[in-house]
C-alpha cells in the first residue's frame, strides 16, 4: 500500500459512545481506518458532565475496547432537545449547520498543516447537505455512505431536493449492497462513482467465548436440554419479530426452544403480548442484555435467526449486521430469501433461506436443521470460513484502495 496516508475527517453527529448501531459502525469504521494506514480524525459533538468531558478518546476507547488509536476531536456543537417536535426538527437544523461549519473549519485547517488532499466521510443526510451547501468554503471530496436511499430522501421533507442535488456532487457513494447501488445509480446516474462497501462486525467480537457452549449456557441460565434457536437484535414493530412468534407456533417438537435476545421494555412488553395471545410457549424472552454478553448468547445458540421484512417497507436493512455476526459465530443461519441477503448467503451452502411471508417455511427449516446435522455443521463451517471477508478491517481496506485507485488514474 502507498506509504503517502491517506487523511479523514469523518463527522459524525450523534451520541458517542453509545450502543446505538450507527455509532457503532461509526467508531468501528474510524479503528478499521486507522488499521490501514489511515490518519482518522473523529469529530463528535462534545458531551459534559457537569465540567468534565465524557466523550474524549481515552473513554471512546475504553467503552468499545478499542484496539487502533484515531483522533478524538469533540466539536462545541450544540445537542438540546424538548417536548416539541416543530422546536427540535429547528433544532436538529441548528446542531447540524453548526457541526459542518466545525467540519470546515478541522478540515482548512488539517489542509494548511498538510498540504494533502483530505476526504470528508460522512453518514448523515442532513450533514451531506450542509456541506453541499457550504462546498464554496472548503471544497472538499466527500465520501457518503449509503444505508437507505428510499428512507433518507423521504426524511428530508422540504430540503429533499438539496438533498439530491449533495448525492450528485459527492465525490464517492459507499453502498451497502449491490441492491442498494443499483438504487442510488438510477438517482444518480450510472457514471458517477459508486462502491459496494458492505456492512461490518469486529474481529475481536468472539475472541472472549468460552469455547464449552454447554457452560455458557449454564452461566446464561438457559436451559441444557433444549435445542435453541436464537434471535439477538431489536423488536421494533417495523421489523415485525411476530413472525418468529408465528414461527416457533407450528413447531412441534417440545425440544426445541425460540430464544428472543434484546428489545426495549416497551417492545419487549408488545410481542410477549403477542405470544401470549398465540399460546406460544416454547419462546424465552431475555431482553436487553450487556453488549459485550451478547455474543455468548449467540454461541450458546443451536442455530441464528436474522428476519426483517422487506414487502411494503420504507424502513429496509440493506446489509443487516446482524447476519454477519452470525457468520463469525460459526453457527448454522437461517434467514429470509431477499435480494440484498442472497448477495452474502447462499441457500444449502452457507446458510438456509426462508420465505419472509411463511411463518410455517421457518418452522419447517428450524426442524430440518435439527434433525440434519450434517447440513447444519456444513453450513455454519462455509458461513465461518468467509466471514473473515468482513470485518472493519477489511472493509477500511476497500475503501482506501478505491481511494488510491483513483488518484493513479488522475480521477481528481
Amino acid at each position: 500500500m502507498p506509504s503517502n496516508r491517506i487523511i479523514i475527517v469523518y463527522a459524525a453527529l450523534g451520541t458517542i459512545p453509545d450502543m446505538e448501531a450507527n455509532t457503532i459502525q461509526t467508531v468501528r469504521m474510524c479503528e478499521g481506518l486507522a488499521s490501514n494506514n489511515c490518519r482518522v480524525y473523529l469529530l463528535v459533538p462534545a458531551r459534559f458532565r457537569g465540567r468534565r468531558l465524557i466523550n474524549d478518546y481515552e473513554s471512546i476507547r475504553k467503552f468499545y475496547g478499542l484496539r487502533r488509536g484515531f483522533t478524538v476531536i469533540p466539536s462545541l456543537t450544540p445537542w438540546i432537545w424538548t417536548r416539541s417536535k416543530k422546536i427540535n426538527i429547528y433544532l436538529h437544523l441548528t446542531a447540524a449547520l453548526i457541526h459542518s461549519i466545525n467540519t470546515i473549519l478541522l478540515i482548512n485547517t488539517l489542509r494548511i498543516l498538510t498540504r494533502k488532499t483530505l476526504y470528508i466521510y460522512v453518514r448523515i443526510p442532513l450533514l451531506l447537505t450542509m456541506l453541499h451547501m457550504l462546498k464554496p468554503l472548503h471544497n472538499s471530496k466527500i465520501i457518503y455512505e449509503v444505508h437507505n436511499l428510499p428512507y433518507m430522501v423521504q426524511s428530508q421533507g422540504k430540503l429533499k431536493t438539496l438533498f439530491l442535488r449533495a448525492l450528485k456532487d459527492t465525490f464517492l457513494l459507499a453502498c451497502t449492497s449491490r441492491h442498494l447501488a443499483k438504487e442510488v445509480k438510477r438517482q444518480v446516474g450510472e457514471t458517477h462513482r459508486i462502491i459496494v462497501l458492505r456492512n461490518a462486525f469486529p474481529s475481536t467480537l468472539f475472541s472472549k467465548i468460552d469455547r464449552d457452549s454447554l457452560k455458557t449456557r449454564h452461566q446464561l441460565g438457559l436451559p441444557l436440554n433444549k435445542y435453541i434457536a436464537a434471535y439477538v437484535g431489536s423488536l421494533q414493530s417495523w421489523k415485525r419479530p411476530e413472525f418468529l412468534i408465528e414461527a416457533a407456533s407450528h413447531i412441534d417438537s417440545e425440544d426445541i426452544l425460540l430464544l428472543i435476545v434484546g428489545g426495549s421494555p416497551e417492545d419487549l412488553e408488545r410481542v410477549k403480548k403477542y405470544a401470549q395471545l398465540r399460546n406460544v410457549r416454547n419462546v424465552e424472552f431475555k431482553g436487553f442484555v450487556e453488549p459485550h454478553r451478547v455474543p455468548d448468547y449467540m454461541y450458546a445458540a443451536d442455530l441464528l435467526i436474522h428476519y426483517t421484512p422487506s414487502t411494503d417497507q420504507l424502513l429496509k436493512s440493506y446489509s443487516p449486521l446482524k447476519i454477519l455476526e452470525y457468520m463469525a459465530a460459526g453457527k448454522p443461519i437461517l434467514a429470509p430469501r431477499q435480494p440484498w441477503i442472497e448477495e452474502i448467503l447462499r441457500d444449502g451452502e452457507n446458510a438456509l433461506l426462508f420465505d419472509e411471508k411463511d411463518p410455517r417455511d421457518l418452522a419447517e427449516k428450524i426442524t430440518r436443521l435439527k434433525q440434519d446435522r450434517e447440513l447444519a455443521m456444513k453450513i455454519a463451517r462455509n458461513a465461518k470460513q468467509e466471514s473473515h471477508n468482513y470485518t472493519y478491517e477489511k472493509r477500511a481496506e476497500r475503501l482506501i484502495q478505491t481511494l488510491y485507485t483513483l488518484c493513479s488514474k488522475n480521477k481528481f
